[in-house]
């Protein structure tokens, strides 16, 4: 019945069904322990359940989620033969840049559905789950998984007190056991950036602290920046001298027509170039369309600020790259690949 999503998991290519499910439910494999166990890296902080139960159905999420089970045992059975030891998965969930509302019944009922599935095709696969960055509200979400989870399940999750993004993830007992701290990504605090597949979860930036945005029909994403905010979208470039094409409009308020800072810049571990200057853009000027170049491989930043105002203003745009062998005019900027995001206050 699922000979399909099967023979996907053993080529390792992704089921076109499937094809928005990344961009809102950020997770994959990212490297292995030094025993040959499987680390599936959760960002659960980043994920947007409402967004990918609107956009695609129950049913493919519940089998994408058993076609990533199903990759993750490949790899195990690989790994015993290797080493002759039981290998199985360990999954690390990050919640941080969390929040309630991108929580629903909906992909409950996935997560509900893939954990007795998996209790019945790879019943010992799962060796441990563990939960870190938790904020206090998400006390709620444990409640809520213990309605329903099956108990096997809830017996292996283990939930770290610490917060990477200010403590020092090497005290932490697990990974001081199990990894390399060049092995931990460094979203968790360790080293890495995996930058040749465009973060440790592929194609979503190590540095972003907000959910992917829903994408309207004519390919625009919509955001609301608080007053003296500031809004971020993220790009990975692989290569030197790719085009940037940009689209986007400062949305008109009931209260006031003042305006947005637009501007970006390249960055990597040892340079921050300036690719497009900061300028005030107002509702006025209507729907604007451009493009820039980055000089260099790295990671562009395009940056909406909202510092001149006391009041939040609504902004909608599309950005998207290509190579610097490839052709793009201003107005594909609507129709290119999804962008990351990623919001501070």
């Amino acid at each position: 019945e699922k000979a399909t999503w099967l023979q996907a998991a053993r080529e390792g290519v992704l089921p076109p069904e499937a094809a928005k499910i990344p961009k809102y439910m950020i997770a994959d494999i990212h490297k292995c322990t030094a025993e040959g166990d499987a680390m599936y890296v959760i960002r659960g902080g980043l994920s947007n359940a409402v967004a990918l139960t609107h956009e695609v159905p129950v049913e493919v999420v519940v089998d994408y989620l058993m076609y990533k089970r199903e990759q993750v045992c490949l790899l195990c059975d690989a790994n015993t033969r290797k080493t002759g030891r039981l290998c199985k998965m360990i999954t690390v969930n990050d919640f941080n840049f969390g929040s309630m509302n991108k929580m629903n019944s909906k992909f409950s009922y996935c997560l509900k559905t893939t954990a007795k599935m998996s209790e019945t095709y790879y019943p010992q696969l799962l060796d441990t789950a563990v939960m870190i960055n938790v904020p206090s509200v998400m006390k709620v979400v444990f409640r809520t998984l213990a309605s329903f989870m099956p108990r096997k399940y809830l017996d292996k999750v283990k939930v770290c007190p610490g917060r990477t993004l200010h403590d020092d993830i090497s005290k932490c007992p697990f990974v001081r056991a199990r990894m390399a701290l060049a092995d931990v990504p460094s979203f968790l605090g360790g080293t890495c950036h995996c930058k040749e597949k465009g973060g440790c979860v592929p194609g979503v930036a190590n540095d972003q602290k907000e959910s992917n945005l829903e994408v309207d029909r004519e390919g625009m994403s919509r955001y609301t920046i608080a007053a003296g905010a500031k809004y971020e979208v993220f790009l990975n470039l692989d290569e030197p001298g790719a085009t940037v094409a940009y689209a986007f409009q400062v949305e008109k308020g009931t209260l006031t027509s003042g305006g947005v800072t637009v501007g970006a810049v390249i960055k990597d571990d040892n340079s921050e170039l300036t690719v497009l200057q900061a300028e005030k853009y107002k509702p006025d000027q209507g729907m604007l369309r451009g493009e820039f170049t980055c000089p260099q491989a790295g990671t562009c930043v395009v940056t909406f600020a909202n510092n001149s105002s006391m009041w939040s203003r609504s902004i909608k745009y599309s950005l998207g790259a290509v190579s610097a062998g490839g052709m793009l005019g201003a107005e594909g900027a609507a129709e290119t690949a999804d962008a990351v995001q990623t919001t501070e206050e």
